[in-house]
């Protein structure tokens, strides 16, 4: 299975798992503007070939939230989808604090958060 379509599996099971807790699943950053509530952006993964013929896929996701003049909203909004996604089960590893940048429109309070090699 590709890389992409590893994505799109994971940016669907986010989708369900999350519902109307965010305003948009992506695999695209470039939609996400200030004034939006929460998003998650699928990122570009991070691949390892451990030993020949083995291969290991490490995904990213971007939970972005504002917005960035309240960031305790924000925090809010970023705890409730780490705990939704936490709870659901995914495959988490990691959730790094941090900023998404809006394509040079300023920058929203976000988690990296890790997925665990698939």
């Amino acid at each position: 299975m590709s890389t992409m379509q590893q994505a799109e599996r994971i940016k669907t099971r986010v989708e369900e798992i999350l519902g109307d807790l965010v305003d948009l699943v992506t695999l695209d950053g470039v939609g996400i503007k200030a004034q939006t509530r929460a998003a998650v952006v699928i990122l570009a993964p991070r691949v390892t070939f451990p030993t020949f013929g083995e291969r290991d896929t490490t995904f990213r996701l971007a939970a972005v939230a504002g917005p960035a003049d309240r960031p305790l909203v924000a925090w809010r909004q970023l705890d409730a989808i780490l705990g939704a996604l936490e709870a659901a089960g995914l495959n988490l590893a990691e959730a790094e604090p941090g900023s998404f940048d809006l394509a040079g429109a300023g920058r929203l309070p976000a988690y990296e958060i890790t997925l665990n090699p698939l």
